[in-house]
């Protein structure tokens, strides 16, 4: 895949989430957490942090996004905001900004390039009462990692070894 591309998306929303964070009074990731209690989806100190900082491989969940921006806006209140919603924006704009992402990432991902690489792979050869390493090539072909971040599985056919 292309780092810079889907990277850029991503980037650009993580900016954005920190300039909402700004907007919001930079509350501390220990107060997020705080006013997170009691939501569909309460954060943690390091998903805020991944959040606003960076070091996500793909989006965050619009789960965690909302709840981030419920917390900023209760922080808001808290500190005598009456309208958080003006100054941070509305559910629906960060919905809409959140669905533009993925839909961003997901095209990257899926027109993302393969990789052919080779692969040494070392393999044994079994005579009787020894064991002699060899070494076999093998020609595979490596997707890039998934949206998700989940690892990369090559499965690599190894062929019969035949013993005279």
């Amino acid at each position: 895949m292309n780092r810079s591309a889907s990277g850029d998306c991503l980037e650009v929303f993580r900016a954005s989430l920190e300039e909402m964070h700004v907007k919001a009074g930079s509350p501390s990731l220990r107060e997020l957490v705080r006013l997170s209690k009691g939501s569909a989806c309460e954060l943690t100190a390091t998903t805020v942090q991944a959040m606003l900082k960076g070091g996500r491989k793909g989006p965050p969940r619009w789960e965690r996004v909302s709840t981030l921006l419920s917390a900023c806006g209760k922080y808001l209140k808290n500190n005598g905001v009456d309208n958080p919603e003006a100054v941070l924006g509305t559910h629906d704009e960060w919905l809409a900004r959140h669905s533009e992402l993925v839909r961003q990432y997901r095209a990257e991902v899926k027109n993302a390039s393969t990789t052919r690489v080779r692969l040494v792979e070392p393999v044994e050869t079994v005579v009787p009462e020894v064991v002699v390493p060899e070494t076999m090539v093998v020609d595979a072909v490596v997707p890039e990692p998934r949206a998700n971040g989940d690892a990369v599985v090559v499965e690599t056919v190894v062929p019969e070894v035949v013993v005279p």
